[in-house]
C-alpha cells in the first residue's frame, strides 16, 4: 500500500478529502520516526573507541529497534485495513451490523493499545542510549524520547474513540487499566529521561 510506494504517496493521501489514512496511522509513523533516531545513535555509537565498553547492549538495543520499527511500518497500513473494517460494517443491515460492529470495534482498540505500548518500548529505548550512546548525539536522543510520548498520547486517542460506542464494561475497564499503568511509567521514564540527557542546548519541555 505505502511501504513500496513513493514517500510523497502517503502524505497525498493523507491531505486528501479521504477518511484514511488517518491519526492512527500517523500514530504509528510518529514511533517509526522515534525509533528510527534510537537506530541512527545507535550504529553511530558502535565502532566508536570512546564506546567499546557498551557495544553489546547497543548492538542488543539496536535488535529491539529495529523490530519495533518493522512493526510500526506495518501498523501504518493495517491501520487503515482496521479503519475500514469498521467503516464497512456500518454498511450492513441494523439486524446484522451490532456484534460484527462491537467486534471491529474492539479489534481497533486493542490494536491501539498495542501501538502504545510500543511506544513507551522505544521510550526506554531512548532514555538508555541517550544515558551510554554517542553524546553527539544527545539532541537525536531526546526527540527520540519526545516522540515516543507522543506516539502514545496519539494512540490513546484512538483506543479512547473506539470505547466509547464499544460499550463493553468489562474490555473498557482492561484497557483502561492498561493505558494508565503505561502512561504512569512513561511520564515517569520521561522525567528521567531528561535528567540524565545532559543536554548542551537550552530545551524547555512540559
Amino acid at each position: 500500500m505505502y511501504l513500496n510506494s513513493p514517500f510523497h504517496t502517503f502524505f497525498t493521501d493523507l491531505a486528501s478529502e479521504k477518511s484514511s489514512p488517518g491519526g492512527g496511522s500517523v500514530a504509528a509513523l510518529t514511533g517509526v520516526q522515534a525509533v528510527s533516531l534510537v537506530l541512527m545513535v545507535g550504529r553511530l555509537t558502535l565502532g566508536k573507541k570512546k564506546y567499546l565498553d557498551v557495544q553489546n547492549q547497543v548492538e542488543t538495543m539496536i535488535e529491539k529497534a529495529s523490530i519495533l520499527k518493522e512493526s510500526l511500518l506495518g501498523k501504518m497500513e493495517e491501520d487503515v485495513i482496521i479503519f475500514q473494517e469498521i467503516m464497512d460494517t456500518y454498511k450492513l443491515k441494523a439486524s446484522q451490523r451490532e456484534e460484527r460492529l462491537k467486534k471491529a470495534l474492539k479489534k481497533s482498540a486493542y490494536f491501539s493499545l498495542s501501538m502504545m505500548d510500543e511506544g513507551y518500548q522505544i521510550l526506554q529505548l531512548a532514555k538508555q542510549i541517550g544515558e551510554i550512546g554517542n553524546k553527539n548525539l544527545i539532541s537525536d536522543a531526546a526527540i527520540a524520547v519526545i516522540l515516543s510520548i507522543s506516539t502514545m498520547e496519539a494512540a490513546a486517542v484512538n483506543v479512547r474513540i473506539n470505547l466509547k460506542p464499544l460499550d463493553n464494561h468489562e474490555v473498557t475497564q482492561d484497557i483502561e487499566t492498561q493505558m494508565k499503568e503505561l502512561f504512569i511509567k512513561a511520564y515517569k521514564l520521561k522525567e528521567e529521561s531528561f535528567k540524565v540527557i545532559d543536554l548542551s542546548i537550552q530545551v524547555s519541555h512540559p
